[in-house]
């Protein structure tokens, strides 16, 4: 092989790895973007089975049950650095957590007549105490 072909090559080969190299630098934020987005309508709907199943409080264990998901439901899978997804997809997301402690709350307000709202810090407390626990140690 003569050299001219082998520089021929060892520029067409560059020129790729360089194309290439563009390219992933243009297309895998996208690709980030859209696996988020995915998994976070799969959380949304998590998020929505749980408000149904914990927003039926029929006795104190099913109670504290439900304060502690509202605090795990408050962290869960929250948008940020390394987790953003569409603008759609965070939004319906942020609207589901909201309607799902919003749902658990007012559970939770009927059954214990506590007036704590949404406040999750309150609800979760409120459990600790319950189970005879002071900041998650046992009294």
């Amino acid at each position: 092989m003569s050299r001219q072909n082998k520089l021929r090559i060892l520029l067409t080969a560059v020129t790729l790895l360089g194309l290439i190299g563009v390219s992933a630098r243009l297309v895998w934020p996208r690709i980030e973007v859209w696996a988020a987005s995915y998994h976070q309508k799969k959380v949304t709907r998590a998020l929505q089975t749980w408000a149904d199943a914990y927003s039926i409080d029929t006795n104190k264990a099913s109670a504290i049950e439900a304060a502690e998901m509202m605090a795990y439901i408050e962290r869960f899978y929250v948008p940020g650095v390394g987790y953003r997804g569409t603008p759609e997809s965070e939004s319906e997301l942020a609207a589901q957590r909201e309607a799902s402690i919003r749902g658990i709350a007012e559970a939770l307000r009927s059954y214990t007549k506590l007036e704590h709202g949404t406040h999750v810090e309150l609800w979760h407390e409120w459990a600790h105490s319950e189970q005879g626990l002071t900041n998650g140690i046992p009294k």
